[in-house]
């Protein structure tokens, strides 16, 4: 799947890390484009989807974002296409110094994350809750919970949670967080057209990293081992690895290149998946 988005929003935003000069409330929109085309199996796709977002900034602890839209998917082996109105609605609140806490309810189609074929053959649309939490207790500890339960269109559910706890080490102008986590991941309901195992489980050693150099460049990198197990089945072995390069600080206009490995291995079978991503961010 390749995917091109272009997005504008009144007012930069990020819960728990304010940009330099955000006002403590505001209302915000914009508006975001995205294109999506690609092949799964026998079948070859295109998606397009262009969303509205309004929100409002209530104080420097609490915001809400609501994005509603249109998205049209066709299957462009069998020319069916189809239209839905994607909607997502989410709210960030900070408790206190500790926690910072994202809900968000989404509706939309299922293809994005590629559990193909169904998504393509029968047209599957999923509603899900997401949540995440972000303790940070002290100042080096960081315990992160993030799950999601999802209602699929063919009668079929899902579950999702992944538990992790990392350390900081190094210099405060660095970012060194080295820790371990586990991930759990049910579906109600066997299906032949996509994964859906009954239980699926991994833990591991988990390590992040950024580091700033040469004033304007920050490198970043994180690494997931995972020891796994699908169901009954023989234990595999599988890794996490995300590698990126930023030029332009944070609060300033910048550009970032990176690249993304998922690799799996059990019983004698590899699985992989690659993913080389760019984004641009421009301030004014």
């Amino acid at each position: 799947m390749r995917e091109y988005s272009l997005s504008w929003m009144k007012n930069r935003r990020y819960s728990g890390w304010d940009y330099t000069g955000e006002a403590d409330s505001g209302f915000d929109y914009g508006i975001k484009t995205t294109i999506r085309n690609g092949s799964g199996g026998t079948s070859l796709f295109k998606g397009n989807q262009l969303d509205a977002i309004i929100g409002n900034k209530w104080s420097k602890k609490s915001s809400t974002y609501l994005a509603v839209g249109v998205h049209q998917l066709e299957n462009r082996s069998s020319s069916i296409k189809h239209s839905t109105v994607p909607y997502s609605l989410e709210h960030n609140q900070l408790v206190g110094k500790w926690l910072n806490s994202k809900l968000t309810y989404t509706s939309d189609w299922n293809y994005q994350e590629l559990q193909l074929g169904g998504a393509l053959e029968s047209f599957i649309k999923k509603e899900t809750i997401h949540h995440s939490f972000l303790l940070t207790p002290v100042n080096n500890v960081r315990i992160s919970l993030r799950g999601r339960n999802s209602d699929y269109s063919d009668g079929n559910s899902s579950y999702h949670q992944d538990l992790d706890l990392k350390y900081k080490i190094g210099p405060s102008e660095t970012w060194y967080l080295l820790g371990a986590g586990v991930e759990y991941t049910r579906f109600e309901s066997k299906r032949s057209d996509y994964w859906t195992p009954r239980q699926f489980i991994g833990l591991g050693p988990r390590f992040e990293l950024v580091q700033p150099f040469a004033k304007k460049f920050q490198v970043s990198l994180a690494a997931n081992l995972n020891r796994f197990q699908e169901e009954s089945n023989s234990w595999g072995n599988g890794f996490y690895s995300n590698f990126a390069l930023q030029y332009g600080k944070r609060d300033e206009t910048n550009v970032l290149v990176g690249y993304e490995r998922i690799q799996s291995s059990q019983s004698g079978t590899l699985w992989y998946s690659d993913r080389l991503f760019l984004s641009a961010n421009h301030f004014y």
